[in-house]
């Protein structure tokens, strides 16, 4: 065969070998990444994030020709099966996403490592500063931040313009005196319950779950500190303080005022009371702007509502709520780490525009620079004025203790003495040791009326 004839060999060759690959790639979902160079093996536990997860990954190899392949497992072993993932050695997860609270035990099994950060997002023109407390462990950031959860007061709109209007005033008259009526604390929100004539509908000036540390936690969130900044340091354990006691002292006092009982509260039932008009002020999280929208494309809801900042205790005490933020990490048993964190940049800042449009989860960035102002703004700087979970490994059970003595507390234990048992607790636990704390001794509001 002459190079003419061989040529034309060739050609033909070609174009059956791209022929066949366009047939597997449209047939075949399997094989659609078929002869890709490179593969990331990348693991996520929520089912909601599949459909947001996938179409990154096949926008991903679109872009670049590496392979993605998520890996949508559930169960209660999640890091441990990464762990053991990763000494099998066969297609190790060479990324995945975690709370950060785990970083800490994620990093002492070699599952974490510092990010490389190939595009330098992770810095505060980014993310707020929480996200960045909230990836950085021993002065290193080992995560990106991808999403967050966190509690805001949610206020029915409405209510608050029926009571402000008389009925000559200018509709930005009207707006100015509805942002001077969202309470800045719990004082302000009993001084309305006592002022306010409700419509006959309304059931709770304020109702909140009284049940869930996530909600309750901003009572004393200003004056907790645990771990420090980063909440990875041992040293710092402020639970049992005279803030703390005044203002866990309120708290017990509302149970009085409000008669929530917490053996029968829900946050469902709470934002389902809300949704039906019944409640002025709750305590809510991200998924309830969800649920609200979706009530009212379906015509369940007339009204407007809005997102603030949480109340503190009095004048005295601001208060300061918790978050989560779950973030995308580096295996250190990858082979492809730089692979891996070119792609979960991308991930989570390049392809996050529309996250909480598909998954109702709440990017931990600032977004766009153009993003137009909308309630989003406000749950964002909720989050940033937050506390994020703590990553002592030690203290693994701190949020449940803690919950147990809010409910204790709530139920009528003594305020002082479940506060400094909580914190012998959680020191003893990190020191191996016995610990005992000193009595502190609070003089309360009420007290002083009593002994002047």
């Amino acid at each position: 065969m002459d190079k003419k004839g061989l040529s034309i060999v060739l050609v033909i060759s070609m174009l059956l070998a791209v022929c066949f690959i366009a047939y597997r790639q449209n047939n075949d979902g399997d094989n659609i990444f078929a002869g890709s160079d490179e593969t990331l093996y990348f693991w996520y536990t929520d089912a909601s994030l599949e459909a947001y997860i996938n179409s990154a990954a096949l926008e991903y190899y679109d872009a670049t020709g590496i392979r993605v392949v998520p890996v949508l497992h559930s169960g209660v072993e999640y890091l441990e099966d990464i762990n053991a993932a990763s000494l099998s050695g066969n297609e190790v997860p060479d990324l995945y996403i975690l709370g950060s609270d785990s970083i800490e035990k994620a990093a002492m099994a070699g599952l974490a490592i510092p990010v490389t950060d190939p595009a330098q997002i992770v810095n505060q023109r980014v993310y707020p500063q929480t996200a960045l407390d909230a990836v950085t462990y021993h002065g290193q950031t080992f995560a990106y931040p991808f999403y967050y959860e966190t509690a805001f007061l949610l206020y029915n709109e409405t209510y608050l313009q029926q009571m402000v209007v008389s009925g000559n005033e200018a509709e930005g008259e009207i707006e100015q005196r509805v942002q001077e009526m969202i309470p800045q604390s719990i004082e302000e929100i009993l001084a309305i319950a006592n002022e306010y004539d409700a419509p006959e509908n309304v059931e709770n000036i304020f109702l909140w779950d009284v049940s869930d540390i996530f909600y309750n936690y901003f009572f004393t969130g200003a004056y907790m500190n645990v771990g420090g900044t980063y909440g990875d340091d041992e040293s710092v354990m402020e639970i049992y303080n005279e803030d703390t006691i005044v203002c866990m002292s309120v708290y017990q006092d509302l149970h009085q005022f409000f008669s929530i009982e917490s053996k029968e509260s829900s946050y469902e039932a709470v934002l389902n009371d809300f949704v039906a008009g019944k409640t002025i002020f709750t305590i809510a999280t991200t998924d309830a702007i969800g649920v609200l929208e979706n009530a009212r494309s379906e015509g369940e809801i007339t009204f407007e509502y809005g997102v603030a900042m949480l109340p503190g205790v009095d004048a005295e005490h601001v208060a300061r709520g918790l978050s989560s933020t779950s973030a995308v990490m580096i295996n250190g048993y990858s082979d492809n780490a730089d692979a891996a964190n070119e792609f979960a940049v991308y991930l989570v800042n390049r392809y996050a525009d529309t996250l909480y449009e598909r998954t109702q989860k709440m990017p931990a960035w600032f977004g766009p620079e153009d993003y137009e102002e909308n309630i989003f703004d406000r749950v964002n700087e909720v989050y940033a004025a937050s506390v994020p979970l703590p990553k002592i490994l030690e203290i693994s059970n701190f949020w449940v203790q803690l919950e147990l003595a809010y409910t204790r507390i709530w139920d009528g234990a003594d305020v002082n003495e479940t506060l400094r048992t909580l914190s012998e607790q959680m020191k003893t636990q990190i020191a191996g040791a016995p610990v005992t704390e000193e009595v502190i001794t609070v003089v309360l509001p009420e007290e002083e009326e009593v002994v002047n």
